[in-house]
């Protein structure tokens, strides 16, 4: 039965790496200093680290001369030209599951898009035409024209929240009318407003440095970026201390130079967005501007990365998604009963907003740990015990929450792909029926 399974042959090594190593240039034309590091080589580093979003995980099952191949190729590729692969956008997992399963995908881009060149790489490398089927185009029109077909199969969003539920309902309505062949699968991976929260035996400065980079790293534009923290007041003046003299050690500029840590913000609108943050919080007597609070368009979509403290538990920033490079305080009082403010902030963690993607805790007392992670265990998807609110590792944190943060089907698991497998049972039987009555039936 095997032998009915499609697959697709193995490419030689050099095949694809040679590929990427032609394409070296043109991926890092791709509107890198507008669009931040928005692209499939995204942050520069001296250290070479795993492929976070492709792992052998997605085909640990499937045959053995399949099951690392891209993944090792694509290892090589960084350890070759010394750069962190983070990402290759959406396209990943559905190539993924394209190459493995041997099904087409659906695939939208914008002008000038890495992912554009890497389905160039991949067919000169020899990957047999049409497994993965790229086509570009203006997004409201392909959604529209995708979601009014009779034979419309599946979702596979990431973005913003507000689109998503849009395009669920917009599926929901196909469904309710009788549109679709079948049921459309849904899946979807949207906003956060990640947490860290520190318990008073937390270790300062690791919880400080981690902060700085889950905030800062990606400009904040990850939707599983650090934005919202809670502090005791007993560690409040070493955290504010360490935190503001990291993040003006910070150098932000163009983002081929590897020696920055920041670039601009992906595009104009964005940079709008939060800029507009930044000149409000300026007549807001809720908020303390701590470190940063600029921004300039002069040469790029700059804006600094910025931390403010606020004595509002319910401030907006709180709980409003901002996507950039924006961090906000709570200071809690734990001088009375630091056991029983702890209790409270976590309950005040987890009713804070509509998200639950991604947060963190910072604790040395393990009692005080695991009694988080069990107050929180509905307000993070992926949940973080001394470390920052990003980089999960697909095969060993699969991804995803839940709440407004989308279906948590956790990209990087085989529960994911489950979901874009139509599955079927076959019975044969080799010995007839001689008659209609079972056994049970005779007098």
């Amino acid at each position: 039965m095997n032998g009915t399974i499609p697959q697709v042959n193995i490419w030689d090594d050099h095949d694809i790496i040679d590929g990427f190593g032609s394409y070296v240039d043109e991926f890092m034309k791709c509107d890198v200093t507008r669009r931040a590091t928005g692209g499939l080589f995204n942050q520069f580093d001296g250290s070479i680290d795993l492929l976070d979003d492709l792992d052998d995980h997605y085909t640990a099952r499937t045959h053995k001369r399949e099951r690392q191949a891209l993944v090792e190729r694509l290892q090589k590729i960084a350890a070759e030209f010394s750069v962190r692969i983070t990402i290759l956008g959406g396209d990943v997992h559905l190539a993924a599951l394209g190459r493995f399963y041997s099904h087409p995908k659906l695939g939208i881009a914008t002008d000038n898009d890495h992912r554009y060149m890497a389905n160039v790489i991949l067919l000169e490398a020899g990957l047999p035409k049409n497994v993965i089927q790229f086509v570009p185009g203006d997004p409201v029109e392909v959604t529209k024209v995708a979601l009014a077909h009779q034979k419309f199969a599946a979702l596979h969003y990431t973005g913003s929240t507000a689109v998503f539920r849009k395009l669920y309902g917009e599926i929901g309505a196909g469904v309710a009318e009788g549109r679709y062949q079948s049921y459309p699968r849904i899946v979807g991976e949207t906003g956060g407003k990640n947490f860290h929260l520190l318990h008073p035996s937390a270790d300062v400065d690791n919880a400080a440095l981690q902060t700085v980079r889950g905030a800062f790293e990606y400009q904040g534009q990850k939707c599983s970026a650090t934005s919202r923290a809670y502090v005791p007041k007993s560690l409040w003046p070493q955290f504010k201390a360490r935190v503001v003299s990291e993040v003006e050690k910070l150098k932000q500029g163009d983002p081929t130079e590897h020696t920055n840590f920041l670039g601009p913000v992906i595009h104009e609108a964005s940079f709008k967005k939060l800029s507009g943050v930044i000149d409000a919080a300026k007549n807001d007597s809720e908020l303390e501007l701590l470190v940063g609070g600029t921004h300039d368009k002069s040469k790029g979509f700059f804006v600094q990365p910025t931390v403010y403290a606020t004595t509002n538990k319910a401030h907006k920033l709180m709980s409003t998604e901002l996507f950039g490079p924006v961090l906000v305080v709570h200071v809690y009082d734990d001088s009375v009963n630091a056991t029983q403010a702890f209790s409270e902030t976590c309950d005040l963690v987890d009713s804070t907003g509509e998200y639950g993607l991604t947060g963190s805790v910072f604790a040395s007392d393990r009692e005080a740990i695991r009694f988080a992670e069990e107050k929180l265990r509905n307000s993070a998807g992926n949940f973080y015990i001394n470390c920052k609110s990003t980089g999960a590792v697909v095969g060993q944190q699969p991804f995803g929450g839940s709440r407004a943060s989308g279906t948590n089907d956790k990209a990087g698991s085989a529960a994911l792909m489950g979901r874009f497998v139509n599955m079927r049972s076959i019975k044969e039987e080799f010995v007839a029926t001689t008659q209609v009555e079972y056994p049970s039936n005779e007098a």
